[in-house]
C-alpha cells in the first residue's frame, strides 16, 4: 500500500477520503532576445544525431540526467498547507527577516 504525506507539514494523507492537492513547479532560464530568433542555418539533424549518440549516457531506468538549467518538482499538499501556499507561494513572510544595523 502506498502512503501519502503532505510535503509541507508531513501529515498523513488519504487520497480516498481526504482532498489532496498537487503543486507542480518548473524552473528554467527565461529566453533572451537572441534565443527567441529562429535559427534558419541550424542543422537540426546533427542535433538529433548527437542526442542519439549520447543515449547510452542516460540512466538505465530512463531518467535524463539533471542539469543546471531546468528543474521540475511535484509536491503533495493537504488542504491547510495548500491554502497557505496559495496565499504566499514564495514563502516571503515565513522566511526569517533580519534587520541588521547600518554602520
Amino acid at each position: 500500500m502506498i502512503h501519502y504525506s503532505c510535503d509541507m507539514c508531513k501529515c498523513e494523507l488519504d487520497p480516498k477520503h481526504d482532498v489532496t492537492y498537487v503543486v507542480r513547479m518548473e524552473v528554467y532560464p527565461a529566453p533572451c532576445e537572441d534565443d527567441s530568433a529562429i535559427d534558419n542555418d541550424r542543422d537540426y539533424l546533427n542535433d538529433i544525431q548527437e542526442v542519439l549518440e549520447r543515449y547510452d549516457e542516460f540512466e538505465a531506468d530512463g531518467e535524463l540526467p539533471e542539469n543546471d538549467t531546468y528543474r521540475q518538482r511535484r509536491f503533495d499538499l493537504c488542504r491547510s498547507c495548500c491554502e497557505r501556499f496559495l496565499q504566499e507561494p514564495l514563502g516571503r513572510r515565513s522566511a526569517p527577516q533580519f534587520d541588521f544595523s547600518k554602520r
